[in-house]
Protein backbone atom coordinates (compact mmCIF):
# COMPACT_ATOMS: atom_id res chain seq x y z
CA UNK A 1 0.00 0.00 0.00
CA UNK A 2 2.85 2.34 0.86
CA UNK A 3 4.44 1.66 -2.52
CA UNK A 4 1.15 2.42 -4.28
CA UNK A 5 0.77 5.74 -2.43
CA UNK A 6 4.38 6.68 -3.15
CA UNK A 7 3.91 5.83 -6.83
CA UNK A 8 0.70 7.92 -6.96
CA UNK A 9 2.42 10.91 -5.33
CA UNK A 10 5.40 10.50 -7.66
CA UNK A 11 3.09 10.44 -10.70
CA UNK A 12 1.09 13.46 -9.49
CA UNK A 13 4.20 15.61 -9.05
CA UNK A 14 5.59 14.43 -12.35
CA UNK A 15 2.43 15.69 -14.09
CA UNK A 16 2.44 19.01 -12.23
CA UNK A 17 6.08 19.69 -13.01
CA UNK A 18 5.46 18.67 -16.60
CA UNK A 19 2.66 21.21 -16.97
CA UNK A 20 4.78 23.90 -15.30
CA UNK A 21 7.75 23.24 -17.57
CA UNK A 22 5.65 23.07 -20.75
CA UNK A 23 5.58 26.89 -21.08
CA UNK A 24 9.38 27.04 -20.77
CA UNK A 25 9.77 24.23 -23.26
CA UNK A 26 7.59 26.02 -25.82
CA UNK A 27 9.42 29.30 -25.21
CA UNK A 28 12.86 27.72 -25.56
CA UNK A 29 11.78 25.84 -28.67
CA UNK A 30 10.52 29.01 -30.37
CA UNK A 31 13.60 31.07 -29.51
CA UNK A 32 15.83 28.14 -30.47
CA UNK A 33 14.22 27.90 -33.92
CA UNK A 34 14.59 31.68 -34.38
CA UNK A 35 18.27 31.50 -33.49
CA UNK A 36 18.79 28.56 -35.81
CA UNK A 37 17.39 30.65 -38.69
CA UNK A 38 18.67 34.06 -37.54
CA UNK A 39 20.52 34.72 -40.80
CA UNK A 40 17.57 33.66 -42.99
CA UNK A 41 15.23 35.89 -40.95
CA UNK A 42 17.83 38.71 -41.02
CA UNK A 43 17.82 38.90 -37.23
CA UNK A 44 21.60 39.26 -37.31
CA UNK A 45 21.49 42.38 -39.49
CA UNK A 46 18.31 44.19 -38.38
CA UNK A 47 18.96 46.69 -35.61
CA UNK A 48 16.61 47.18 -32.68
CA UNK A 49 14.92 50.58 -32.68
CA UNK A 50 12.25 49.96 -30.03
CA UNK A 51 12.91 52.56 -27.28
CA UNK A 52 11.94 50.30 -24.37
CA UNK A 53 14.35 47.58 -25.51
CA UNK A 54 17.20 50.04 -26.02
CA UNK A 55 16.61 51.38 -22.51
CA UNK A 56 16.81 47.82 -21.12
CA UNK A 57 20.22 47.45 -22.80
CA UNK A 58 21.34 50.78 -21.38
CA UNK A 59 21.54 52.49 -24.77
CA UNK A 60 21.08 56.20 -24.14
CA UNK A 61 18.24 57.58 -26.23
CA UNK A 62 18.60 61.06 -27.74
CA UNK A 63 16.48 63.84 -26.29
CA UNK A 64 13.29 64.66 -28.18
CA UNK A 65 11.84 68.18 -27.86
CA UNK A 66 8.57 69.22 -29.43
CA UNK A 67 5.86 71.81 -29.78
CA UNK A 68 2.21 71.39 -30.73
CA UNK A 69 1.62 72.99 -34.10
CA UNK A 70 -1.34 72.97 -36.50
CA UNK A 71 -3.14 70.22 -34.56
CA UNK A 72 -0.01 68.05 -34.76
CA UNK A 73 3.40 67.77 -33.12
CA UNK A 74 6.63 69.17 -34.51
CA UNK A 75 9.46 67.24 -32.85
CA UNK A 76 13.23 67.42 -33.01
CA UNK A 77 15.80 64.69 -32.55
CA UNK A 78 19.50 64.80 -33.40
CA UNK A 79 19.28 67.54 -36.01
CA UNK A 80 16.11 66.26 -37.68
CA UNK A 81 12.56 67.67 -37.50
CA UNK A 82 9.58 65.31 -37.44
CA UNK A 83 6.05 66.41 -38.28
CA UNK A 84 3.75 63.98 -36.53
CA UNK A 85 5.38 60.58 -36.95
CA UNK A 86 7.31 61.36 -40.12
CA UNK A 87 10.80 62.70 -40.72
CA UNK A 88 10.29 66.18 -42.08
CA UNK A 89 13.40 68.36 -42.51
CA UNK A 90 16.94 69.01 -41.35
CA UNK A 91 17.37 71.46 -38.49
CA UNK A 92 20.62 73.44 -38.54
CA UNK A 93 21.60 74.18 -35.00
CA UNK A 94 19.55 73.80 -31.84
CA UNK A 95 15.78 73.52 -32.31
CA UNK A 96 14.29 76.52 -30.50
CA UNK A 97 10.59 76.35 -31.36
CA UNK A 98 7.95 77.21 -33.93
CA UNK A 99 5.03 79.62 -34.32
CA UNK A 100 1.75 79.43 -36.21
CA UNK A 101 0.87 82.51 -38.25
CA UNK A 102 -2.23 83.22 -40.39
CA UNK A 103 -0.77 82.11 -43.74
CA UNK A 104 2.17 79.92 -42.76
CA UNK A 105 4.13 78.50 -39.87
CA UNK A 106 7.79 78.96 -39.04
CA UNK A 107 10.26 76.54 -37.46
CA UNK A 108 13.27 78.17 -35.82
CA UNK A 109 16.63 76.44 -35.51
CA UNK A 110 19.78 78.04 -34.16
CA UNK A 111 21.20 78.80 -37.58
CA UNK A 112 18.09 79.27 -39.72
CA UNK A 113 14.35 79.76 -39.88
CA UNK A 114 12.10 77.69 -42.16
CA UNK A 115 8.76 79.01 -43.49
CA UNK A 116 6.09 76.49 -44.51
CA UNK A 117 2.55 76.64 -45.81
CA UNK A 118 -0.13 74.69 -43.96
CA UNK A 119 0.23 71.97 -46.59
CA UNK A 120 3.85 71.71 -45.38
CA UNK A 121 5.38 73.16 -48.53
CA UNK A 122 8.67 74.96 -47.93
CA UNK A 123 8.42 78.68 -48.75
CA UNK A 124 11.73 80.06 -47.54
CA UNK A 125 14.87 79.32 -45.55
CA UNK A 126 16.84 82.16 -44.03
CA UNK A 127 20.02 82.16 -41.96
CA UNK A 128 22.58 84.63 -40.58
CA UNK A 129 23.47 85.74 -44.12
CA UNK A 130 19.86 87.00 -44.39
CA UNK A 131 20.14 88.97 -41.16
CA UNK A 132 18.96 86.30 -38.73
CA UNK A 133 20.01 87.55 -35.25
CA UNK A 134 22.67 85.53 -33.48
CA UNK A 135 22.60 83.87 -31.08
CA UNK A 136 18.90 83.03 -30.73
CA UNK A 137 17.86 82.05 -27.22
CA UNK A 138 14.09 82.56 -27.37
CA UNK A 139 11.35 82.29 -29.97
CA UNK A 140 7.91 83.84 -29.76
CA UNK A 141 4.89 85.28 -31.52
CA UNK A 142 4.18 89.00 -31.74
CA UNK A 143 1.41 90.73 -33.73
CA UNK A 144 0.97 87.66 -35.99
CA UNK A 145 4.67 87.64 -36.74
CA UNK A 146 7.80 85.88 -35.52
CA UNK A 147 9.93 87.43 -32.81
CA UNK A 148 13.24 86.16 -31.51
CA UNK A 149 15.59 87.21 -28.74
CA UNK A 150 19.36 87.07 -28.45
CA UNK A 151 19.10 87.35 -24.68
CA UNK A 152 19.45 91.14 -24.69
CA UNK A 153 17.21 92.45 -27.46
CA UNK A 154 14.09 91.24 -29.26
CA UNK A 155 13.66 91.28 -33.03
CA UNK A 156 10.58 91.00 -35.26
CA UNK A 157 10.57 89.38 -38.70
CA UNK A 158 9.15 91.10 -41.76
CA UNK A 159 8.41 87.95 -43.76
CA UNK A 160 7.70 89.80 -47.01
CA UNK A 161 11.16 91.37 -47.11
CA UNK A 162 12.90 88.82 -44.87
CA UNK A 163 14.29 91.59 -42.69
CA UNK A 164 14.50 92.03 -38.92
CA UNK A 165 13.71 95.03 -36.77
CA UNK A 166 14.57 95.53 -33.12
CA UNK A 167 11.40 95.84 -31.02
CA UNK A 168 10.32 96.27 -27.43
CA UNK A 169 6.98 94.56 -26.74
CA UNK A 170 5.44 93.77 -23.36
CA UNK A 171 5.92 90.07 -22.68
CA UNK A 172 2.68 88.15 -22.10
CA UNK A 173 0.48 90.68 -23.89
CA UNK A 174 1.92 91.39 -27.32
CA UNK A 175 4.85 89.01 -27.15
CA UNK A 176 4.38 85.38 -26.10
CA UNK A 177 7.50 83.23 -25.88
CA UNK A 178 7.01 79.59 -26.84
CA UNK A 179 8.20 76.71 -24.68
CA UNK A 180 9.35 73.35 -25.92
CA UNK A 181 8.10 70.21 -24.24
CA UNK A 182 8.23 66.44 -24.67
CA UNK A 183 5.72 65.04 -27.17
CA UNK A 184 3.01 62.54 -26.16
CA UNK A 185 4.23 59.00 -25.59
CA UNK A 186 2.89 57.66 -28.90
CA UNK A 187 4.73 60.39 -30.84
CA UNK A 188 7.86 60.07 -28.70
CA UNK A 189 8.05 56.30 -29.26
CA UNK A 190 7.65 56.66 -33.02
CA UNK A 191 10.22 59.44 -33.32
CA UNK A 192 12.76 57.57 -31.19
CA UNK A 193 12.17 54.41 -33.22
CA UNK A 194 13.62 56.23 -36.24
CA UNK A 195 16.99 56.23 -34.53
CA UNK A 196 19.40 53.78 -36.17
CA UNK A 197 22.20 53.33 -33.69
CA UNK A 198 23.26 49.82 -34.69
CA UNK A 199 24.17 48.85 -31.13
CA UNK A 200 21.75 45.94 -30.69
CA UNK A 201 20.47 43.40 -33.23
CA UNK A 202 17.34 41.30 -32.96
CA UNK A 203 19.53 38.18 -32.89
CA UNK A 204 21.10 39.52 -29.68
CA UNK A 205 17.64 40.07 -28.17
CA UNK A 206 16.42 36.55 -29.02
CA UNK A 207 19.70 35.07 -27.74
CA UNK A 208 19.34 36.92 -24.43
CA UNK A 209 15.71 35.81 -24.15
CA UNK A 210 16.72 32.21 -24.82
CA UNK A 211 19.45 32.37 -22.14
CA UNK A 212 17.30 34.26 -19.63
CA UNK A 213 19.67 37.22 -19.48
CA UNK A 214 16.73 39.66 -19.62
CA UNK A 215 16.11 38.83 -15.95
CA UNK A 216 19.55 40.03 -14.93
CA UNK A 217 22.16 37.95 -13.12
CA UNK A 218 19.51 35.56 -11.78
CA UNK A 219 18.10 34.87 -15.26
CA UNK A 220 20.70 32.32 -16.41
CA UNK A 221 20.38 30.56 -13.05
CA UNK A 222 16.63 30.25 -13.57
CA UNK A 223 17.17 28.81 -17.05
CA UNK A 224 19.73 26.38 -15.59
CA UNK A 225 17.13 25.31 -13.04
CA UNK A 226 14.61 24.80 -15.84
CA UNK A 227 17.14 22.68 -17.75
CA UNK A 228 17.66 20.53 -14.63
CA UNK A 229 13.88 20.25 -14.32
CA UNK A 230 13.72 18.89 -17.86
CA UNK A 231 16.35 16.29 -16.93
CA UNK A 232 14.38 15.31 -13.81
CA UNK A 233 11.18 14.99 -15.85
CA UNK A 234 12.95 12.86 -18.44
CA UNK A 235 14.43 10.54 -15.80
CA UNK A 236 11.20 10.26 -13.79
CA UNK A 237 9.27 9.71 -16.99
CA UNK A 238 11.51 6.78 -17.88
CA UNK A 239 11.17 5.36 -14.35
CA UNK A 240 7.37 5.65 -14.47
CA UNK A 241 7.30 4.03 -17.89
CA UNK A 242 9.52 1.15 -16.70
CA UNK A 243 7.36 0.63 -13.61
CA UNK A 244 4.22 0.67 -15.71
CA UNK A 245 5.68 -1.91 -18.11
CA UNK A 246 6.79 -4.03 -15.16
CA UNK A 247 3.28 -3.99 -13.67
CA UNK A 248 1.76 -4.78 -17.04
CA UNK A 249 4.16 -7.71 -17.42
CA UNK A 250 3.26 -8.99 -13.97
CA UNK A 251 -0.46 -8.80 -14.77
CA UNK A 252 0.08 -10.67 -18.03
CA UNK A 253 2.09 -13.35 -16.21
CA UNK A 254 -0.69 -13.75 -13.63
CA UNK A 255 -3.19 -14.04 -16.43
CA UNK A 256 -1.21 -16.78 -18.14
CA UNK A 257 -0.89 -18.68 -14.87
CA UNK A 258 -4.64 -18.57 -14.29
CA UNK A 259 -5.23 -19.88 -17.79
CA UNK A 260 -2.87 -22.79 -17.16
CA UNK A 261 -4.62 -23.65 -13.92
Amino acid sequence: MAKAETRKLFTTWHKKLGIFSAAFLIFLSITGVLLNHAHDLKLDTNDVNAPFLLEIYGVELPEVTAIELAHNWLSHQEGVLYFGYDEFAECKGEFLGAVSLPDYWIAVCGLEIQLYTYTNQLVERAGPMHGLPQPIVQVGKCYNSLCVSDGTHSYQLNADEMTWAQVQYPVGKVLQWVELTEPPLHVLAQVQSNRHGGEITWERVVMDLHAGRFLGAIGPLIMDAVALLFIVLAVTGIILWMQKNKRSGQRREKGRRKLKE
